[in-house]
C-alpha cells in the first residue's frame, strides 16, 4: 500500500474561524502510529511549525525507539518508528517525493460535504488498490 498519514497541526481553526496551530498530544502521536503500523501505511508525518512541538514529538520518538520505551514495548517502538515531523504539509509532501520518487496526491478528511470535492469511502480504497500514491490528511483543533 502506498499510504501515509499526516497530522496537520497548523494551518487549522479555532472556534472562531481563526487560523492558528494546534498542540500536539502525546496521543496523537500513539494513537495515529499504531493506526499506521496496523493498516500498513508506510509513515506517520506529524506536521507543526512550532519548534516546541516538533522537539515533543522528538522526545516521545526517542523514548520509544531508543530509550526504555523500545526495551518495555517493542511493539510500540515499531509503530512510532514511522513518525516524522514536518514543518508544512509542503514539506511533508516534498519528505514523501524524496522517498518514492513521486508526488503523492494529498487527500484530507472534512467534516462538510459543501466543496464539491469529495469522495466515497469506496473510491478511495480503489485509488489505494490501483497503487495510487496518498498522504492522507488529518486535521486537528476546531
Amino acid at each position: 500500500m502506498h499510504l501515509y498519514l499526516g497530522l496537520v497541526h497548523y494551518p487549522v481553526y479555532n472556534k472562531k474561524y481563526e487560523t492558528i496551530a494546534s498542540a500536539v498530544t502525546t496521543v496523537d502521536v500513539h494513537d495515529l502510529s499504531r493506526l499506521a503500523k496496523t493498516y500498513n501505511a508506510k509513515g506517520v508525518l506529524i506536521i507543526t511549525p512550532l519548534e516546541d512541538q516538533q522537539k515533543l514529538v522528538s522526545r516521545i520518538y526517542e523514548h520509544w525507539t531508543k530509550g526504555f520505551g523500545a526495551r518495555y514495548n517493542p511493539h510500540r517502538k515499531e509503530a512510532i518508528e514511522l513518525v516524522k515531523v514536518c514543518s508544512s504539509i509542503e514539506e511533508a509532501t516534498s519528505q514523501i517525493e524524496e522517498i518514492e520518487k513521486a508526488r503523492p496526491l494529498l487527500m484530507a478528511t472534512d467534516a462538510s460535504q459543501t466543496s464539491g470535492r469529495t469522495i466515497s469511502y469506496d473510491q478511495a480504497r480503489e485509488m489505494l488498490k490501483n497503487g495510487e500514491l496518498i498522504l492522507l490528511l488529518f486535521g486537528t483543533a476546531w
